[in-house]
């Protein structure tokens, strides 16, 4: 998912924990690199729609008050916070459709949720002044669990700092093999025609660019001619 989009605000850290899927989220929450990160700070979760963060903002906060593992001796977060309604209503509300991010050349509330507006209203004051021109924080695409692979409403976000319109842009993906700039798991072609790129060993999605998918040969494919692409 972060691989082709996530939040990114200017002088605020971000943490990913790079799981493969959500029941390893608890082991990657319990590790010194976790602890570090989130003891003592406030902690802004997101994910697709909210679901998933309500569970991991439970299990956070019992973590850090357990005093075990990597969280012995350290500060439990000052605040654990998710975002209302995910990553979906926040571009809903300040993302944009593909095709017009393309041709641009340019809460808390009681509940322990947080508004789109105030994620964003609360940065542009920290970073920017309250320029209302960098509205929307979400760099990317919001990968969803569907036929779609990502929704068609992106972010375009802030990459660097807010001094230049230049250093926005909607595309965080890379290519694993060459690290040019790509963000399509399927290389064009439609979910539905299962012609996405995929690890040969595990299966993962791996962003592979059009170019670098002529040389290797992804999981799925017969094509003997080419090298076994595996992570």
């Amino acid at each position: 998912e972060t691989r082709v989009g996530h939040f990114a605000v200017p002088n605020l850290p971000t943490f990913f924990p790079n799981t493969r899927k959500f029941s390893s989220l608890p082991m990657a929450l319990n590790t010194p690199e976790a602890a570090e990160a989130l003891a003592g700070k406030q902690v802004f979760m997101y994910c697709t729609g909210g679901v998933r963060c309500e569970r991991a903002g439970t299990y956070l906060r019992a973590l850090s008050e357990s005093n075990v593992g990597a969280w012995k001796g350290k500060d439990k977060p000052k605040g654990i916070y998710q975002l209302r309604g995910g990553i979906q209503k926040y571009l809903e509300k300040y993302g944009e459709p593909v095709q017009k991010a393309v041709n641009n050349t340019s809460g808390k509330n009681g509940s322990n949720e947080y508004s789109a507006a105030t994620v964003h209203d609360a940065a542009n004051r920290a970073t920017n002044g309250g320029d209302s021109s960098y509205r929307c924080l979400f760099r990317g695409k919001n990968f969803v669990f569907d036929p779609r692979r990502t929704d068609p409403i992106i972010g375009n976000g802030i990459t660097k700092s807010p001094a230049s319109q230049k250093e926005r842009t909607s595309l965080v993906g890379r290519c694993i093999i060459c690290s040019c700039p790509h963000d399509d798991y399927d290389n064009g072609f439609a979910p539905c025609e299962n012609k996405e790129a995929r690890c040969c060993k595990c299966r993962v999605l791996v962003l592979v660019c059009n170019d670098c998918r002529q040389k290797v040969r992804c999981w799925g494919e017969s094509d003997d001619t080419v090298i076994e692409f595996k992570m």
